[in-house]
């Protein structure tokens, strides 16, 4: 297809953090270039989905969108995600270098206006409990599925957009009720 005639153009790659081992998987839209990296979604991967689900996740946010999505394992080979600080430094470090073009070419230069952070399971919680030490802060959270959140420890603030999808079935032998 020409480039006139194609509804989409998913461009993706996966980066290491060698300091921290954290993988980042990144994902954009190549027709919504000139607008790309004006919005950041950031998400945690959990335990209970698989790397092609993430996949299709961030593939799905970004077709036809001027998003990139990025997609952080803050802890790769280790079955918990719910680490905040190890979370907080991929975040910090993707953020501090994303203007450089270094992890993201296309980006080079370019501020993010609005940046979304949020995970699945237990990465929704590192990223819930990183949310208010993190600099730049997000604009707003999403949660899918989060694990076990303790409220008396971790909150958001009430002036804070966040996207809550909660279960309505158990999985990876998690209850309804966590």
């Amino acid at each position: 297809l020409s480039r006139h005639c194609a509804l989409s153009a998913i461009v993706s790659e996966t980066l290491y953090s060698h300091g921290d081992n954290a993988a980042i998987r990144y994902h954009y839209d190549d027709l919504m270039s000139s607008y790309v990296c004006e919005t950041v979604v950031m998400m945690v991967v959990g335990t209970g989905m698989s790397q092609d689900d993430y996949e299709t996740l961030s593939t799905n946010i970004s077709t036809k969108q001027p998003i990139i999505t990025v997609i952080v394992d803050h802890f790769p080979g280790f079955f918990l995600k719910s680490n905040p600080k190890k979370f907080a430094r991929a975040y910090e470090q993707f953020m501090e270098a994303i203007q450089t073009g270094n992890i993201v070419p296309i980006c080079k230069g370019r501020a993010p206006k609005k940046v979304l952070i949020g995970g699945h399971s237990t990465g929704a919680v590192a990223a819930l409990g990183a949310f208010a030490e993190l600099n730049p802060r997000p604009d707003g959270f999403i949660g899918l599925d989060p694990f076990s959140v303790d409220e008396k420890k971790v909150s958001l603030a009430e002036d804070t957009p966040a996207l809550l999808w909660g279960f309505k079935e158990m999985t990876c032998q998690v209850k309804i009720q966590q």
